[in-house]
C-alpha cells in the first residue's frame, strides 16, 4: 500500500500543478480580454445581505447590494467568478483514479490534504 499511497500523491500533486498552470494561463487571458475576475460574499452572514464582489486577486471590494440578486446585475458584464474558473479546470483536468488497494475513503482524505497543502504533501512524497 505505501507505493500505492506514493504513486496516488505524485498523480494528485501533478494533476494541481497542471491546473495552477492553466489557471494561470486562463486568469492571463480573461484578464487581457477587459473581465476582473472576482468572488462574492455576504461579509454579515446569511441571505440577508449586504453581498459584496471582491476583486480576487487583491480583495477590493468593486460592489456591494443589498441582496444576491441584484449583485448578480453588478459590474456591467465586465465580472468574471472565479468559481468558473475552478469548475473549468475540474471539468478539463479531473482528479487522477486512485490505485485499486486504496480505499474510496483514504483516497478522498489524500485528495482534500493535497489540496490542502501541497507543500506538505510534497515533502511527505521525497521521504517515501
Amino acid at each position: 500500500m505505501r507505493e500505492s499511497v506514493k504513486t496516488y500523491l505524485a498523480d494528485l500533486l501533478a494533476v494541481e500543478q497542471q491546473r495552477d498552470n492553466l489557471r494561470e494561463r486562463l486568469e492571463s487571458r480573461i484578464r487581457a480580454n477587459g473581465y476582473r475576475i472576482v468572488t462574492h460574499t455576504c461579509p454579515h452572514g446569511g441571505e440577508d445581505g449586504p453581498w459584496q464582489y471582491l476583486d480576487a486577486a487583491t480583495g477590493e471590494v468593486l460592489c456591494e447590494h443589498p441582496n444576491y440578486d441584484s449583485l448578480m446585475r453588478c459590474g456591467d458584464g465586465r465580472f468574471y467568478h472565479a468559481d468558473n474558473i475552478t469548475w473549468q479546470l475540474s471539468d478539463d483536468l479531473p482528479d487522477p483514479v486512485a490505485p485499486a488497494d486504496l480505499s474510496d475513503g483514504l483516497a478522498g482524505l489524500l485528495a482534500d490534504w493535497v489540496l490542502q497543502n501541497p507543500e506538505e504533501a510534497s515533502e511527505l512524497l521525497g521521504e517515501l
